[in-house]
């Protein structure tokens, strides 16, 4: 069963193309910034919040940590778990973010994914069908618009991640968003038909791959075709191969995975200002 997911997974990208949803021309509008006045949101983790998106209601957990300073702009790190027996919750508790978020002072958000049919078994999962494709796209959009109306969210520091087919999203979901997603980092996922593709889009935002070189879900060859192909398109990639490791998440790349981020924002920092003139008799080493 888990094989022929994964094999449907592989070929779903392929319906994307042939329908011309996955193009930057055809894709849902992106998120526009509401007014920056006043920010409700309050710390502490919520983890049943709903957001309605059309017709169709959809769920998240938010965790904002005390350690954020919500007098000012902080980093938002959004983390798509992956298919099946994977959620939100279960996300939460074996990744180590939370405490990722709390030490680097970050807002985290899992989103959840909806439940598909697939093979008369109900299973949640992210973008395996054109419209799918379509509507997880419109979520996206319609929380970060809602999460930037109650918090001060750094339009320069918007990551995202995930898990598995998780990961498989978070490539997709970059490659649309290129314009507001600063970077990267997908976990034991595969790019895909769809992305290898077209993925050479006007922004070449960084990507983090992480991948263990036992993974006997999506073998390690698709973690090294993906970095061929970013690479190729003139993305600057981070790769990191675990020796030994399965398809599961691996918590010692937590703190390269936050490196990752903070060293690389939407737009360069501003530079810093330049100091004042030296007098005139002073001789300056600089080289």
């Amino acid at each position: 069963m888990r094989e022929k997911i994964m094999r449907f997974m592989l070929g779903a990208a392929w319906l994307l193309a042939l329908t011309g949803c996955g193009k930057a021309a055809d894709a849902p509008a992106a998120a526009t910034t509401p007014a920056p006045t006043p920010f409700p949101g309050k710390a502490g983790v919520l983890v049943d919040e709903k957001i309605t998106v059309g017709s169709e209601e959809r769920e998240y957990r938010l965790e904002v940590p005390a350690t954020v300073d919500l007098s000012k702009p902080s980093p938002i790190v959004f983390a798509f778990h992956g298919m099946g027996e994977d959620n939100k919750d279960h996300y939460s508790a074996i990744s180590g973010l939370p405490e990722l978020a709390a030490e680097h002072k970050f807002i985290l958000v899992f989103p959840a994914a909806t439940t598909e049919i697939i093979q008369a078994q109900a299973v949640k999962t992210w973008a395996l069908t054109p419209e799918g494709a379509v509507a997880d796209i419109h979520f996206f959009d319609a929380l970060l618009i809602k999460l930037r109306g109650q918090y001060r969210i750094d339009p320069d520091a918007i990551y995202i991640t995930g898990m598995s087919n998780g990961a498989y999203f978070a490539h997709l979901l970059a490659r649309i968003r290129a314009d507001i997603i600063a970077a990267v980092a997908a976990h034991s996922g595969e790019l895909g038909q769809f992305n290898l593709g077209d993925i050479a889009t006007e922004r070449k935002f960084p990507v983090m791959i992480i991948h263990g070189d036992a993974d006997p879900i999506f073998n390690v060859s698709l973690a090294r075709t993906a970095r061929q192909t970013y690479e190729a398109a003139g993305h600057p990639v981070t790769y990191v191969e675990i020796p030994g490791w399965g398809h599961q998440w691996d918590k010692r790349v937590d703190e390269k995975i936050w490196d990752f981020f903070n060293a690389n924002r939407l737009h360069s920092a501003p530079p810093p200002a330049k100091p004042a003139a030296e007098p005139a008799t002073a001789k300056s080493t600089a080289r």
